[in-house]
This record gives structure tokens, C-alpha cells and sequence, in this order.
């Protein structure tokens, strides 16, 4: 990756600090209405949904340190999180028998009954606050994501990202 200042006379440069600046409110005012709703709903955030997601998705307990690189955050961000998880019933946390340093975290049964019901909840909102895109616009700009996304992991040289 480049650290030289960027050329002020490449025009790309602005059009891809207008994409930026463009896309940066969008996801906030998204995001901002799905924080609000959690909290106005269901008694979790939305950080503490994301965490119940992937938890959701894995097809077997997962580590703080997976959980940490999944959800793109310091592992104590995820120890808070998981903390306030497991004192609602959301998961368990238990260590693993192999290693005392690791503990492993799994959706409880009222995790995983609850997380059904805030999934379509998400979902729906989801749709609600891309009701004026139409089919093309959400395929067309699915496509752009997945390719900025690959050409992010190719650039920085990462294997995952979220």
C-alpha cells in the first residue's frame, strides 16, 4: 500500500474520496437505525446482535480470538460483548479442555430461540430502509460491494474480511 500523499491533479482521486464520503453517511444513517431499533425492541445492541450472528452461522463454538477476527474488533471489545451475552442467557462461555487460555462461546437454547426472531427483525428492517432501491440498484450495488471487497482483501493482503 502507498503512504506518498495522493496526486491533486488525478481526478480519480476525487471521485473516489466522493465515493467514500458518500458511502460513509449512508452506512452510519443504516446503521443508526438498526441500533436504535435493538435497543427499542429486543434487549440486546446491535454490536451484541453481530456477535450472536456469527455464533449463529459457525457450525460449532467459536473462540474469543475468532470471534475478535470475524466481527473486525480488539478482543476486549469481544470479551465485553460476550460478557454482557452470557449474564442475559444469550451464550455460554466455557473453556476449552485443551487449553485453559481459551475459552470457547456458543449460542444457549434462549440464544438461539431469541436470535431467530431478531434475525427477521433485522432482515425486515433492512429491507424497510432499502424500500426505494429498486432490484437492479440492490444487485448492481451487491456486485460493486463484493468486488470493492475483493479488491480491498487482494490490496491489504488479508485472507478475511467480515
Amino acid at each position: 500500500m502507498k503512504d506518498a500523499p495522493a496526486d491533486d491533479t488525478d481526478p480519480r482521486n476525487k471521485k473516489v474520496l466522493r465515493l467514500w464520503l458518500r458511502m460513509l453517511p449512508a452506512v452510519g444513517l443504516v446503521e443508526q437505525q438498526l441500533r436504535s431499533r435493538f435497543r427499542e425492541h429486543f434487549t440486546i445492541t446491535l454490536p451484541q446482535f453481530d456477535v450472536l450472528a456469527e455464533l449463529e452461522r459457525a457450525d460449532r463454538p467459536q473462540t474469543m480470538s475468532e470471534l475478535s477476527r470475524l466481527l473486525l474488533v480488539s478482543s476486549g471489545n469481544v470479551t465485553g460483548l460476550v460478557d454482557r451475552l452470557v449474564r442475559s442467557g444469550y451464550v455460554n462461555r466455557r473453556p476449552c479442555p485443551d487449553d485453559r487460555r481459551v475459552q470457547w462461546v456458543e449460542l444457549s437454547d434462549k440464544g438461539r430461540a431469541e436470535f431467530d426472531t431478531m434475525a427477521r427483525a433485522h432482515e425486515a428492517w433492512l429491507v424497510e430502509l432499502f424500500d426505494e432501491l429498486s432490484d437492479a440498484e440492490v444487485d448492481e450495488l451487491n456486485r460493486l460491494m463484493a468486488r470493492m471487497k475483493l479488491a480491498l482483501k487482494h490490496r491489504l493482503d488479508v485472507d478475511e474480511v467480515a
